[in-house]
């Protein structure tokens, strides 16, 4: 069953910071304390560092979903991670959100999943966020309005991105923590390439700050009992 408790990580373990791009990870370094040489996960490194006495460690996903879930995998299987915080753009599917909006996000799935199943994601409090019901993850990115309107039809979605259902669906299974943090970089239509280019031509620093908070929120209570 999932553990919806930011008290039910691996007691100790590192919270596992994933940035979607590198002008997102390049920010989030600079937020922590680097410590040790970095490991390496197929053919990219990943950052030790210290966060408030908290160890965490710092990759970047990758471009595609598959890659979003190898890595995730990796850090929950084999460095046993205690949590994730994933943070990176999205498309609006409504009116709610525009562009620009910092969001953290109560649910996820992953548009081929033909069983639709619902993986339920960490709320924080207090992190400069909108909190948004449900993410949508898809194999490309999504430049039209068609496709837009059967996102949204379909599954009631608020967004759609490219990793926050793998992400989502391996920390489930691994019974750890995770936090989707994004960034609403454009309206998933004809105009997204030049409305996703501009969002991530900026610095951001939002959504690294709703990340940053994520993590010493996540990391408030280093004695807790491991996850049964």
């Amino acid at each position: 069953m999932f553990c919806a408790s930011v008290t039910c990580g691996r007691a100790g373990g590192a919270v596992a910071v994933l940035a979607a791009m590198d002008n997102e990870l390049s920010p989030l370094k600079k937020e922590m304390e680097i410590v040790g040489s970095p490991f390496e996960f197929d053919g990219r490194p990943v950052y030790q560092a210290r966060f408030e006495g908290r160890p965490v460690l710092l990759a970047k996903t990758g471009a595609t979903p598959e890659a979003a879930r190898a890595i995730t995998q990796w850090l929950v299987r084999e460095r046993n991670v205690s949590a994730v915080v994933s943070v990176g753009t999205a498309g609006s599917l409504g009116e709610d959100l525009q562009i620009g909006d910092i969001v953290m996000v109560q649910k996820a799935l992953k548009d081929w999943d033909s069983s639709n199943a619902l993986w339920s994601l960490q709320e924080i409090q207090g992190c400069g966020t909108k909190l948004v019901n449900l993410i949508v993850t898809v194999k490309a990115f999504v430049a039209n309005g068609g496709e837009r309107a059967r996102l949204r039809e379909t599954y009631r979605a608020d967004m759609v991105d490219m990793s926050a259902g793998e992400i989502a669906e391996t920390c489930a299974a691994g019974h750890r923590p995770c936090v989707i943090v994004r960034e609403i970089s454009d309206r998933a239509d004809e105009e997204a390439p030049r409305a996703f280019a501009e969002t991530y031509r900026r610095k951001r620093t939002e959504a690294i700050q709703a990340a940053v908070c994520a993590v010493r929120q996540l990391g408030a209570d280093k004695n807790v009992d491991e996850h049964k």
